[in-house]
């Protein structure tokens, strides 16, 4: 298992995370990356429009390292630049860069240097979030999670100090650990629409034997599908020798806002998963902005929590977890 590599005394963290370190597990760091979960997810938004391509790879490269991965292969297509490691995604397109990884990964480990990196190039930050996917207790004996969870926060606190934490979700089942920045001029000229889109489904206990002659290449995924030089689709599956076999599958694209339910039904129909949660960003400005209810019924399945939490700026975080119906 990958060691943890925080080294920082009390005195080195910020005052503001004293109280929920403590109570998250305290200063010192876990003896490995034994995690509950399914998926962590940071994201940097830009200031601006960059050139992907003006970023090496190798740095970037360079950058997960910080966190024990290697880099598998990598595409550069519709301007929109992807990495693929051993647990783990990464993709630059002009407005922002988003990792996803396993929980296994400690993510938090990348981000001083991804933003030393960014830096580096002139960019800046204008927003971000950290969002882990826990499926049990932060203060579960079977893992390490509370130990982990608490110097995520410090790393994300003493980087974004202006930052917030917030928790959605039943804190004895599935439930998300969402930290975001927010530093978005919102109040000058010719400012542009906060418009973005984003859809995560998390499917557990899904099923792939069977279900096609494709069964195989099902069994262990990590892709990144460019849409354009701004949309993607990605997908992380994992069902080889795991106890909780699962899919993760993410967008951004402006049309899934409008075909949410279409898209979350094939989904379902190719994976079959006992039970799964969605998550979706409802941006000020997006197609989602305008929708009454942002979550459909589905057909076999039953809403067991919904979660929402709304920021002052004008979006909100929704999450509703669903389970099949007996």
């Amino acid at each position: 298992m990958l060691e943890s590599t925080w080294a920082a005394a009390r005195e080195e963290v910020p005052e503001s995370v004293h109280a929920l370190m403590a109570m998250w597990g305290g200063f010192d760091g876990p003896r490995n990356a034994n995690d509950c979960g399914i998926e962590k997810r940071l994201e940097l938004d830009f200031r601006g429009v960059i050139v992907p391509s003006e970023v090496a790879v190798l740095d970037l490269e360079s950058v997960m390292s910080h966190a024990g991965e290697l880099l598998e292969r990598h595409s550069a297509e519709k301007g929109l630049i992807s990495l693929v490691f051993g647990n783990s995604l990464m993709q630059l397109t002009q407005r922002h860069v988003i990792v996803t990884s396993s929980s296994s990964v400690l993510l938090h480990e990348i981000l001083g240097p991804l933003l030393d990196l960014l830096r580096s190039h002139g960019i800046d930050i204008e927003w971000a979030s950290f969002m882990r996917m826990n499926t049990t207790s932060p203060w579960s004996s079977l893992c390490e999670m509370s130990e982990i969870m608490a110097q995520e926060y410090a790393q994300l606190k003493s980087v974004f100090p202006s930052g917030h934490p917030y928790l959605t979700g039943p804190l004895d089942s599935d439930h998300f650990f969402y930290f975001v920045y927010d530093a978005i001029e919102r109040n000058v000229l010719g400012a542009p629409p906060e418009d973005d889109v984003q859809i995560n489904v998390y499917m557990y206990n899904v099923k792939t034997d069977g279900s096609g002659d494709d069964d195989d290449a099902l069994k262990s995924v990590q892709q990144v599908v460019p849409l354009s030089e701004t949309e993607y689709e990605m997908l992380r599956v994992s069902t080889d020798n795991t106890a909780h076999p699962f899919a993760a599958f993410e967008t951004n694209a402006m049309i899934a806002a409008t075909k949410k339910r279409e898209l979350v039904r094939g989904l379902l129909e190719k994976f079959c998963p006992d039970r799964f949660t969605m998550v979706v960003l409802q941006d000020r400005c997006s197609p989602l902005a305008q929708k009454a209810s942002i979550f459909d019924e589905m057909e076999g399945y039953t809403i067991m929590n919904r979660a929402t939490n709304h920021f002052g700026q004008g979006y909100a975080f929704h999450q509703t977890s669903y389970i099949r119906a007996e």
